[in-house]
């Protein structure tokens, strides 16, 4: 499985970033900065996503330091963030169900 999703940096719009998901986990890449993080599965921490007036999604891993966050364009966002969620959940599993923060608004 190899998922991509084209999105922006939530503190600049016009720097465009990706997140893949992977058998393994979550790619996250910035190509203006050559920013690049990946986070397993099996450390995700939990996740969250909304909809205000665009989508945003907050990855979060059991290392501090290492968190995924990015927005998407308003006419694409709710689909993203479905098919994003779907996939963390069922990767992430239940084993970690109770820590996990699910929601799109």
């Amino acid at each position: 499985m190899r998922m991509e999703f084209k999105g922006f940096h939530p503190k600049d719009a016009n720097s465009d970033v990706t997140i893949t998901l992977t058998e393994s986990g979550i790619e996250y890449s910035n190509p203006s900065t050559r920013a690049f993080q990946f986070i397993a599965y099996t450390q995700v921490a939990g996740f969250s996503g909304w909809l205000p007036t665009y989508g945003s999604l907050h990855i979060y891993s059991s290392n501090p330091n290492l968190t995924i966050h990015l927005n998407f364009p308003q006419e694409v966002a709710e689909d993203y963030l479905r098919q994003i969620q779907d996939i963390l959940k069922e990767k992430v599993g239940p084993k970690t169900t109770n820590h996990l923060v699910a929601a799109m608004a």
